[in-house]
């Protein structure tokens, strides 16, 4: 990167050997045509373990990136460098800076003595550096020759093996110390929280996760301090990091913290980010309240079983995450204050039947609560105009409230695995009587709708009015009428898992879904499955390495939809055929999760059920899809085998039912 506008061409590197001095000497060889122009100089993962000597000779180089390559020492040519302020050494190794390095040895004992060391003994690169970054490295402890610059302001010494020497010795001295204003010392085996950070006054961030110090040090003295990041320590509590008047970020995920430090009355308090997640809390309590400026809260994954209603007092609360917690029963004002919430999760509290009323979450985004045990379905979804995403997935509902289609701006609706009959919706209560009736059409930004896993036997007509849809979900068998099909050919994936279980054909085939495989254990001990005819993606293939796979072709064109290959059929109908003829004691599963592959294999299934020969099954499969240009799937004309698979099907093969 250079300061002119038009910098001079690169020389060519040398024709021949040796990687990394010869791209360095290439490199600097004529400095002079870059002397007044680069600015940064990147040379990351080059295999570097060395610096050409004329380095210095770059006057206004300003960021060089030395990160991933094999400096076992500190480069010594880059302490010549007048204007150097941001140094990368990450992923190296380098095991300790040498004493002498920034400073003559005979200054050494002054400064560290606290007598005044004259700047002009310092090396340049001391009077510049504003940004040092040796983190990934194999330091053994803290390199006390750091302490010789001056206009230090961010040092990352992360994911190094043990630097804890010095970082508690309360008589060493930095020139940093009223410059520094983020440190970063996550993953060094810190066994006490260091007293080094509670000595630099002007830091903004601390950043000390994945140590072993379980011990908080307070923090009084630092009034800037914005970001706290203790991730992962064993910290019991967190009282030693408040009263901070300028806190906005504390992170203190996966802890053993089992409450939230009570603020007194007059203290002033800005945080906004507070994460809790993964620790022991089994109560928010009315100490809560007090934390007003909180925009992001994350309580995820502890033992929370009861909220106190001052959570109302979080008035600027935007991102609200309780799941993964031991909820049954909230009030149903509880979250009436929280006007200005964006996103919530509640996901995986499995007591919990009801959600409080959420009308005045009027600009609510996300909404996510899955795997718990909701009868019915949030009130106040007609209140929400910017709902985005709506997850009730894994619940126990039985109908769909029609305010969740008054969602206009809806894209992804999962409400698979319920027990929902029908998309029609069902008035809700609390909407007025001569209020404007809605039905699936008016969700027209619709892109996901996932509602396989229930009992709803056909899709409403007015779906077709959704123009924008771009994956559908669902369980049935009932023919689809003509509009449907037409507007399923615009559909990128539309997926059907008629069997939700391995679903026995004959004695030696079975079909299913995706879904069918999640047990592996079960497919071979208890129904002895030896090979799978993978009709669906790649990815399922991957993860079935004990089972021969017969197909790893991915059926999809260029424009996103599904076509079917007839000798992928011509494969299938063939293996099972030669197996059964030869009497060979396997047992196939034939995978199928696409409308394109569901019908002539169903249909394939039902002459095998009939004990017709299996090649009229072929041959009916083949005069229908060779008819059709190139051999892309007609919809007019694969009706007929939908209403002929229906016909048979339900005279002949009884789908598992649903739980």
């Amino acid at each position: 990167t250079t300061t002119a506008s038009s910098p001079p061409s690169l020389p060519p590197l040398p024709p021949s050997s040796s990687s990394s001095s010869l791209l360095t000497s290439s490199l600097l060889s004529n400095t002079y045509c870059w002397q007044q122009t680069l600015v940064t100089l990147d040379l990351s993962d080059n295999s570097l373990s060395d610096l050409p000597s004329n380095l210095n000779q770059l006057l206004v180089l300003k960021t060089l990136i030395l990160s991933m390559n094999q400096f076992t020492k500190f480069p010594k040519q880059v302490t010549k460098l007048k204007t150097l302020s941001a140094l990368h050494l990450k992923c190296n190794k380098i095991s300790k800076l040498e004493d002498g390095l920034f400073v003559p040895m005979s200054f050494k004992s002054f400064f560290t003595s606290k007598r005044s060391l004259s700047k002009s003994s310092l090396n340049p690169i001391c009077k510049t550096l504003k940004t040092l970054v040796l983190s990934h490295n194999m330091l053994q402890s803290f390199p006390e020759s750091l302490c010789y610059f001056s206009v230090l302001q961010e040092l990352d010494l992360s994911n190094n093996a043990n630097i804890k020497s010095s970082l508690d010795d309360e008589t060493f001295s930095f020139a940093w110390a009223n410059t520094l204003q983020m440190i970063n010392l996550d993953n060094c085996g810190l066994e006490t929280f260091p007293t080094l950070v509670t000595r630099l006054p002007n830091l903004r961030h601390i950043h000390c996760s994945n140590n072993e110090f379980k011990v908080l040090r307070k923090l009084g003295n630092l009034p800037y301090l914005s970001t706290l990041s203790v991730v992962s320590c064993g910290i019991e509590d967190l009282s030693p990091a408040f009263p901070q008047k300028m806190l906005r970020k504390l992170n203190a995920s996966h802890n053993q913290i089992k409450s939230i430090p009570t603020l007194s009355e007059h203290s002033v308090n800005v945080l906004e980010e507070l994460l809790l997640s993964n620790n022991q809390l089994s109560v928010l309590g009315p100490e809560l309240g007090a934390y007003s400026a909180l925009v992001t809260l994350d309580c995820g994954h502890n033992c929370i079983k009861t909220i106190d209603s001052r959570i109302s007092s979080l008035t600027n609360l935007k991102y609200l995450n309780l799941s993964h917690n031991q909820l049954t029963e909230l009030d149903d004002d509880l979250f009436l204050a929280l006007s200005n919430l964006r996103s919530l999760n509640i996901s995986h509290n499995k007591g919990l039947k009801k959600l409080p009323h959420l009308r005045s979450c009027t600009h609510l985004q996300k909404l996510t609560a899955k795997c718990c045990a909701l009868e019915e379905f949030p009130s106040g979804l007609e209140c929400m105009k910017s709902l985005l995403e709506l997850d009730l997935s894994h619940n126990l509902l039985t109908s769909i409230s029609q305010s969740v289609y008054s969602c206009g701006l809806l894209e992804i609706l999962d409400i698979s695995n319920n027990c929902i009959e029908t998309m029609d919706p069902v008035r809700s209560t609390e909407v007025a009587a001569d209020a404007k009736t809605f039905d699936i059409s008016n969700l027209y930004s619709l892109r996901r709708l996932k509602i396989d896993g229930n009992s709803i036997a056909e899709l409403p007509n007015a779906i077709t009015k959704l123009r924008d849809v771009e994956q559908v979900r669902m369980s049935t068998c009932r023919p689809l009428n003509g509009d449907q099909l037409h507007w399923i050919r615009n559909v990128g994936v539309f997926i059907i898992n008629t069997f939700r279980a391995p679903h026995k054909v004959s004695d030696q085939l079975y079909m299913g879904s995706r879904e069918a495989v999640s047990n592996i254990g079960v497919l071979r001990q208890d129904l002895g499955v030896t090979h799978i005819l993978n009709l669906c993606s790649r990815k399922l293939a991957a993860q079935l390495e004990s089972f021969q796979v017969m197909s790893r072709y991915e059926p999809v064109d260029k424009n996103g939809n599904y076509f079917v290959f007839i000798d992928m059929l011509e494969k299938c109908a063939e293996f099972v055929e030669k197996s059964v003829a030869a009497s060979i004691k396997t047992k196939v599963l034939i995978i199928c999760d696409d409308l394109a592959f569901l019908s002539p294999l169903v249909l394939m299934t039902m002459e095998i059920r009939k004990g017709k020969k299996l090649a009229n099954a072929r041959q009916l499969i083949e005069q229908t899809l060779t008819s059709l240009p190139d051999i892309k799937m007609n919809v007019e004309k694969i009706e007929p085998i939908l209403q002929m698979v229906h016909e048979s099907h339900s005279k002949d093969i009884v789908t598992p039912t649903s739980p």
